[in-house]
Order: C-alpha cells, then sequence, then structure tokens
C-alpha cells in the first residue's frame, strides 16, 4: 500500500471543494427556478384551486404575472411546504402531550 503525498493530498482536496462548489451552485440555480402555470403550481404545493388563491389573495403566496402566466419561485414554494410541515410536526406534538403520549 502506498502513502499519499501532500501533492496527492492537495489533489484530491482541491477536487472534493470544486464538487461541493459545484454541488451549491446547483442547488442556486433550482432554488431560483421559476415553476410556470397554475396546475403546475397547484401540483407542487399539493393543494386545492380555491385554497390556493386564497393564499395568493391573503398575499402568503408571492405569485408573479408574467406573459407565460402565473409563476412562483421554486424557493418560496419549498419555503411554504417548509412552513407547512413545520405545522403539522408541531401540531402532532401538542397532540401528544408533554411526555409525548397521547
Amino acid at each position: 500500500m502506498s502513502k499519499l503525498t501532500a501533492e496527492d493530498i492537495g489533489i484530491i482536496a482541491s477536487a472534493a471543494s470544486k464538487a461541493a462548489l459545484e454541488t451549491i451552485e446547483a442547488e442556486r440555480r433550482r432554488a431560483n427556478e421559476r415553476v410556470y402555470g397554475e396546475k403546475a403550481i397547484l401540483a407542487e404545493l399539493g393543494i386545492s384551486r380555491s385554497k390556493f388563491w386564497r393564499l395568493v389573495r391573503l398575499d402568503r403566496l408571492p405569485v408573479d404575472r408574467d406573459p407565460l402566466g402565473l409563476s412562483i419561485r421554486r424557493w418560496d414554494v419549498n419555503r411554504w411546504l417548509d412552513g407547512r410541515r413545520r405545522a403539522v410536526d408541531g401540531a402532532d406534538l401538542k397532540a401528544r402531550g408533554k411526555n409525548g403520549t397521547r
């Protein structure tokens, strides 16, 4: 078994950091993507049309009206979904009581 030299370690570290940066950039690009169309937005959010329009009317969902129709940033979709998950998890914990039993 051969030992790694300092140069080999540097090359490996450089490749790993480059891969990590590419992953971060890909996630950032994906977050800035937009979901176009009412049906696509409803499918992403998993809610009914009436609930969607109620949330838009109450300014809970930042939907843009583009020349192509409705659109929303994927980051806003993910943020809304995370908020729903936290609300559901909090309700579950509250229903179980302080000691974790029902």
